[in-house]
């Protein structure tokens, strides 16, 4: 495959021609090889791979944020359990207030339908949730796992403290 090769400008001016930063998306090896000949800067290596999400219902690739996060597509049937939905909305709200940050800061739309969907049981597939890593795990895993399992908000969220260590 031809790397495809764009010029860098920067306040002194341009540089010589370096590979696109699109390249790791497109090619499936993940290299991120340089033009030949190239002059500009040696690109710092990438911190983050993009993966391909494929959706879990029809197979398509995943592009959209959202749909990634949901683990498919927009137009595939939902398996939503509503009451856990409306459940974490509720805990999340209560979370949100406690620690005085908008409630995305907790999970975002998008993860809590994911969670209603999925019903993880174990930290391990929380983490498989996109918008869940160790630290929320950390801070809500007890919480939401305790939520899916069918535990009610009151008995969840009033001893327990959210709060946020800098």
């Amino acid at each position: 495959m031809a790397l495809a090769v764009v010029r860098r400008r920067t306040l002194a001016g341009r540089t010589g021609p370096t590979a696109s930063r699109f390249l790791p998306q497109l090619d499936r090896s993940g290299g991120t090889e340089r033009a030949a000949g190239g002059t500009g800067p040696a690109r710092r290596p990438e911190r983050r791979r993009t993966q391909i999400v494929s959706c879990r219902i029809c197979g398509a690739t995943l592009l959209a944020g959202p749909d990634r996060k949901l683990g498919r597509c927009p137009t595939c049937p939902s398996d939503i359990d509503d009451e856990l939905h409306e459940r974490l909305r509720e805990w999340r709200q209560r979370v949100a207030g406690a620690q005085k940050v908008p409630a995305y800061v907790v999970f975002t739309d998008a993860t809590l339908i994911a969670l209603a969907e999925r019903r993880p049981g174990r930290p391990e597939e929380l983490i498989a949730i996109a918008g869940i890593g160790p630290r929320k795990v950390g801070l809500y895993g007890e919480s939401v796992l305790a939520l899916v399992a069918g535990a009610g908000v009151d008995d969840v969220c009033p001893e327990k403290t959210f709060e946020i260590s800098s």
